[in-house]
């Protein structure tokens, strides 16, 4: 709820990287099942901004940035699996580009 408030109170869309993801645009709130492990490393919330960029081109704001965020943080939650904390910007850029392409389940609201 709070997330809701500070984003319609600035007229923004704000994405909350907490325990448990959050995207509003002060209107909706899209809650995301995962935001990965992580999240708070180097480049990450870069990766993220670059990915909402490149998907607000052509979709709206909240589907951009949950998308994004639903992108990195799965690729994320892998890495993790695979090797442990040790990666960084490059693998995560490279996984996001190999969750992307693959066939991972999008929740109900980014189809």
């Amino acid at each position: 709820e709070q997330v809701r408030r500070k984003a319609e109170a600035f007229g923004i869309v704000i994405l909350h990287k907490g325990v448990v993801p959050v995207v509003s645009d002060g209107k909706r709130v899209v809650v995301l099942p995962v935001l990965g492990v992580n999240v708070g490393k180097g480049a990450v919330g870069d990766i993220i901004a670059g990915l909402v960029t490149g998907f607000y081109a052509k979709n709206e704001p909240v589907l951009a940035t949950a998308t994004a965020a639903f992108l990195v943080g799965s690729a994320t939650e892998r890495l993790y699996k695979r090797q442990g904390e040790m990666f960084n910007s490059d693998d995560l850029a490279d996984e996001v580009a190999r969750v992307y392409g693959g066939s991972c389940d999008l929740p109900q609201i980014m189809r």
